[in-house]
């Protein structure tokens, strides 16, 4: 029941072809955003205008070019945002969506003006029929002399672009977040734009991301689990502007190319062109993620929630990168900084609204921070070598940053109260969906019957109660995260081993969020894998909130910003689990409106509707705080032209690109990462300085004093060097990887001659069992051999392959995570790296310490005398051979 999500889940479930119920597709196809052939010259498109007496192309549209000149950037006439058009009856500017509502319908629907020309585009239309009119004065053809510069094939086809279809003319705006997209482009350092946007003009018509995926033989699963994901701004906007995603492969540049994230960054920039492609062919990631998981090749129906795991799982492999103990120490001392600042603040403040409030700076982060320093967390000594700790605590990559949360179980003994806890990394939540409450009469109830109608008034309940029964009734995703965290009782066969008391005690276990991840992946378990279930789905009714879902409850006050609103859900039509079809409901971040994706047909719901649908997985995006927005604001202020003209001189500061990402559409994107290409000693971290133009961006000083004191983190650096302590380390890396590779494979070539000469040269000849060597330990041996980035490992340690039995001696663990190997290469390891015990294969008791030495002694003493034997046969061989020579 308390299940936790992993990043990776493998799976077996069969899938079977689609009986999808069309009815459930068919309530609103008037809505459907998919591409539509231009019909115009098959309709009366004139109906409106005609009824008025008066056709299209009688409108007056002269003078509608010179009209818009000058007022490309002008605000709208009605609530100050951005205008998109001009009304050239009483030439009001409007705009076509904001949180007031779409002013443009509102003024055609009001005034009965008719004729609109588009801001920058220069197009006039009658609006009230939907058809684009003929400009009768000669400005018109000078617009399109001034257009030709533009590549034509960057703008949507004329179907899409020069019908406003009626699905797009009542688009209303529900997001309550105007700022999204990239933060960097992989251009030189000085001229990397920050903050960028996604959007373009032909947003107003048909905006980008509503591109279908075409069904490639009962991929449906595959099809709404990559929607849902393009549909999370914070984890799709990292892939959506990268031309390459070489710099980030294994945070190294290593031998393993991300050939699943290459295809999937491919797979997002096509869904998200300006060209705005009907409906795309998924077939290059398909093809690179089943040859990693065969499980999903062939034409069976599958588990879309195993999908989402497995892709998220190759992508976080490919792009991972280490990181070490002092870059969460760093961030650490700046978290307990700004814990220290908010208990200091003003009173009148909410307890929430100091948690979510961004620190401030202590000063140190001014013009004369030094170079090579930590941040502004008031650590600025130097780190040396004996205090750097150089084995990984973790691996990150924007998988991680954008899904990960920590969760924390802690068990109280109810004999001493000693309380011990655990703290895990969770990717998703899996919920048992809570059992709905069945209504029983109460004394109180028939007290409130009316007078001789008792019998009707338990009658009713008794109706109600039994109906429940065929009708479930529906239950809150709230009532499944309340069941998920409710305190488990550890008593009878679930006893807990206490520390404190030495046995086994009654205990009671709890578990709290210790951080929320940016993206909250939610799985609601409605099928059943047993045997006798046959995967049968749990059709109760859950609702969940669009927006205002707040886990505070469930989560410790240290833990970040609790309230999530909606981005997307995946959806199952069926019965089972090998049967059905899925759909992905997502917002779209530009018009912030719902889309419908089923396959490669892509329709406009509403959001009423999006509330009755059965989800079976949610993606639930942190609430954009205002102080974040403000934060963007001041950003792009500090990085405008004029800004940067009245700026002093020309110093700069390098950032991380990856955090200026997060920085663009994290709600907490935490603490400044300069570690993503610095080494401790805050000068260039060596692999990856071939990448530093890509990694890290430059920006004016005054804008990293802001972010610094703003955010926290560091270190702090205006002049990129190469570290030359760090540099003799890498080369010194590299010759011990080269060294320790070549010397195994020379190994296992003598052991092969060895054998082929004598097999008694051989340990193996000797002792019948050979040696075990925790698998773990070699894994991490290999990656060490043959990925630039990661460190060598520890000494051996074969402690877990061995258990003790109740006579006190030891055997092997059962079904231990071991490798079977010769002793020869077990004494190469434990001659570099030292550890141990060894480990002999056998499924009896290990050998004592004394009679296993006395074995060995015994195997050597054999081998040696076999080495000498052939040394003397190889001496008469010679001396035979030289003296048939001297004859």
């Amino acid at each position: 029941r308390k299940s936790r999500g992993k990043r990776s889940r493998e799976s077996n479930v069969c899938e079977t072809p689609s009986d999808k119920d069309d009815s459930l597709l068919a309530h609103n196809s008037s809505d459907c955003v998919a591409p539509v052939e231009d019909d115009r010259e098959s309709r009366d498109s004139h109906e409106l205008c005609v009824k008025r007496g008066k056709k299209c192309e009688d409108h007056d549209t002269r003078g509608a070019q010179e009209a818009i000149r000058g007022l490309e950037k002008s605000r709208c006439s009605e609530c100050q945002m951005r205008a998109r058009w001009l009304c050239l009856v009483c030439k009001k500017t409007l705009c076509t969506k904001n949180r007031a509502g779409d002013h443009l319908m509102n003024h055609l629907k009001e005034s009965d003006h008719r004729v609109y020309v588009h801001l920058s585009k220069g197009r006039v239309m009658c609006l009230a029929c939907d058809v684009e009119l003929e400009v009768k004065d000669h400005s018109r053809g000078q617009r399109s002399e001034e257009k030709v510069v533009v590549d034509e094939s960057s703008f949507p086809s004329a179907s899409t672009t020069m019908t406003m279809t009626p699905s797009v003319k009542t688009l209303k705006k529900i997001s309550s977040v105007d700022t999204r997209g990239n933060a960097v482009e992989p251009y030189a350092l000085q001229s990397r734009p920050i903050m960028s946007n996604i959007e373009d003009e032909d947003d107003d018509i048909r905006p980008k991301g509503l591109s279908g995926l075409y069904n490639m033989g009962n991929t449906c699963y595959a099809n709404a689990a990559l929607q849902a994901l393009v549909n999370c701004p914070p984890f799709s906007d990292y892939f959506r502007r990268k031309g390459s995603l070489g710099a980030y492969a294994g945070g190294s540049g290593g031998q393993s190319a991300p050939f699943v994230s290459h295809a999937f960054m491919q797979l997002i920039q096509k869904m998200w062109s300006p060209q705005r492609i009907p409906a795309i062919y998924p077939d290059n990631l398909l093809y690179h993620i089943r040859n990693k998981c065969p499980q999903f090749s062939g034409f069976a129906q599958q588990d879309s929630q195993e999908f989402i795991r497995c892709l998220l799982e190759l992508v976080h492999r490919e792009l991972a990168r280490p990181v070490y103990a002092h870059e969460d120490a760093a961030a650490s001392a700046w978290k307990r900084k700004k814990q220290n600042n908010n208990r200091t603040t003003d009173s009148g403040q909410s307890p929430r609204w100091r948690r979510r409030s961004s620190g401030s700076g202590s000063g140190s982060t001014g013009e004369n921070a030094g170079d090579s320093g930590w941040s502004s967390d008031g650590d600025t000594m130097m780190m040396g070598e004996e205090d750097i700790n150089w084995k990984p605590v973790r691996q990150r990559s924007v998988v991680s940053d954008v899904f990960d949360g920590s969760m924390e179980s802690a068990v109280r003994c109810l004999t001493c109260n000693n309380v011990s806890t655990v703290t895990e990394t969770f990717a998703d939540l899996s919920l048992q969906i809570a059992s709905p409450p069945h209504y029983t009469p109460t004394i109180d109830d028939e007290e409130m019957a009316p007078d001789g109608e008792s019998w009707m008034w338990s009658w009713g309940h008794w109706l109600t109660s039994l109906s429940s029964w065929f009708v479930p009734p529906a239950v809150s995703i709230e009532d499944c995260f309340a069941a998920f965290f409710t305190p488990d009782r550890l008593i009878g066969d679930d006893m807990y081993s206490c520390e404190k008391c030495s046995k086994l005690r009654n205990g009671v276990k709890t578990y709290r969020i210790t951080k929320l991840p940016e993206v909250l992946c939610v799985h609601l378990k409605r099928f059943s894998h047993d045997q006798q279930a046959g995967g049968a789905k749990m059709n109760t009714r859950v609702t969940f909130p669009l927006a205002g879902l707040d886990l505070s409850k469930w989560a410790t006050e240290t833990a970040g910003e609790s309230e999530y609103e909606l981005c997307a859900l995946v959806c199952h039509e069926g019965a089972t689990v090998d049967s059905g079809h899925y759909v992905a409901i997502a917002r779209n971040e530009i018009d912030g409106n719902w889309y419908e994706f089923d396959d490669s047909t892509v329709t406009k719901l509403d959001a009423a509707y999006v509330l009755t649908k059965d989800a079976y997985v949610l993606f639930y995006q942190k609430k954009q705080d205002l102080r974040q927005e403000r934060v963007r604001d001041a950003v792009r202020q500090m990085m405008s032209p004029q800004a940067i003209a009245n700026s002093s001189g020309g110093d700069r500061h390098y950032i991380s690109t990856e955090w200026l990402e997060r920085l663009s559409t994290f709600a907490e994107p935490g603490p400044i990462t300069n570690y993503d290409f610095l080494c401790p000693h805050a000068n260039l971290l060596p692999r990856r300085s071939e990448h530093v133009t890509v990694i890290c961006t430059a920006v004016p000083t005054q804008l990293w004093r802001y972010l610094s004191q703003t955010f926290g983190g560091g270190p702090s650096v205006s002049q990129l060097h190469y570290c030359a302590v760090c540099d003799g380390r890498a080369k010194n890396l590299v010759e011990k990887r080269n060294r320790e590779a070549e010397n195994f494979r020379q190994l296992e070539r003598n052991m092969h001659a060895a054998e082929d000469r004598s097999p008694a040269l051989l340990y193996a000849h000797h002792i019948d069992a050979p040696s075990c060597i925790s698998k773990s330990w070699f894994s991490d041996w290999e990656k060490f051999v043959n990925d630039p980035a990661v460190e060598p490992p520890g000494p051996i340690d074969n402690s877990s392959l061995l258990i003790k039995s109740p006579d006190g001696k030891t055997r092997l663990r059962p079904r231990a995570h071991c490798l079977r190997v010769p002793r020869e290469f077990y004494l190469y390891f434990q001659a570099l790296y030292g550890g141990g015990p060894e480990v002999f294969y056998i499924e009896s008791d290990q050998p004592s310490e004394e009679k296993a030495a006395e074995v060995i002694r015994m195997a050597d003493l054999a081998i040696a005398a076999e080495g000498q034997r052939l040394q003397q046969e190889d001496a008469a061989a010679a001396a035979k051979e030289s003296s048939d020579g001297e004859e």
